[in-house]
């Protein structure tokens, strides 16, 4: 079973609001698209965007930054993104037929977007495969964790037949939960024969409780790509990659470090 992963960044005048107009902003909006990348690789994950959302998302930053400030965040992206497909290149949108996403908030219709339309498409052309909408800074909005859409046409009268719902994520604390919630994924904080989430909270993630040794675990909020682990006693004593592997080489900006007793 294929996971498919599907990035989209803010490429509006209103989506971009949610990012900011700084280049620190600008640079933890690319962490964290770096961090998926990264993350959904580890998984042998298929990784899926769209040129042109890339192409407006940069154009709407360089309103706002100066140019140099963007040149080489768009560089590494784009690096980046190489190891990935582009949907221009092998779009499966129907151009005789119309698609729809449903926003039960407004109880509206409105029409999908080229991106989310090619989406519906793949998850009818590959049920079997497990398909996940990086939703970068609320780029795409929704009060559901998921998009609701369905395809019509005027000369089909077998349309609309159903929805398809695209779930999405926006981190990646709710990536883990998730490939979890899927038992997509090896490791897991919300693993819960492993794990059990307690009432603290750190650098704004929650602290879990590995159940058999008491050692405590979350995710560093600030490299976003690896758990710091603490002992029964609260002290640091590992960092632990993505696949939970622990690397007991403590750096001395870490040493000496204890968790909250919350």
């Amino acid at each position: 079973m294929a996971i498919k992963a599907y990035l989209y960044l803010p490429d509006t005048e209103d989506t971009i609001v949610n990012i900011g107009d700084s280049e620190e902003e600008l640079k933890q909006v690319l962490r964290l698209c770096f961090d998926l990348i990264k993350y959904i690789k580890k998984e042998d994950g298929n990784l899926i965007y769209d040129a042109k959302n890339i192409n407006d998302f940069f154009t709407q930053m360089k309103s706002l930054l100066k140019d140099e400030l963007i040149v080489k965040p768009e560089h590494l992206l784009r690096q980046k993104l190489k190891t990935g497909e582009n949907v221009n290149d092998r779009p499966m949108k129907d151009g005789n037929c119309n698609y729809f996403v449903w926003d039960i908030e407004h109880e509206k219709i409105i029409h999908a977007n080229a991106f989310l339309s090619d989406i519906l498409e793949r998850i009818k052309a590959y049920p079997d495969d497990i398909h996940i909408l990086f939703n970068i800074s609320n780029a795409l909005n929704s009060n559901r964790p998921f998009i609701a859409m369905f395809k019509d046409a005027v000369h089909l009268t077998s349309l609309p037949d159903s929805f398809a719902h695209i779930p999405y994520i926006s981190d990646l604390e709710e990536l883990e939960l998730w490939l979890a919630t899927h038992q997509i994924k090896e490791f897991s904080l919300f693993d819960k024969q492993r794990f059990r989430r307690t009432s603290g909270v750190q650098q704004g993630k929650a602290v879990f409780l590995e159940i058999e040794n008491g050692y405590y675990w979350y995710m560093d909020n600030f490299h976003k790509n690896e758990y710091e682990v603490f002992d029964s006693d609260r002290n640091f004593i590992a960092t632990a990659s993505l696949m939970g592997e622990l690397d007991y080489n403590i750096p001395k900006s870490k040493r000496g470090r204890t968790i909250n007793n919350n």
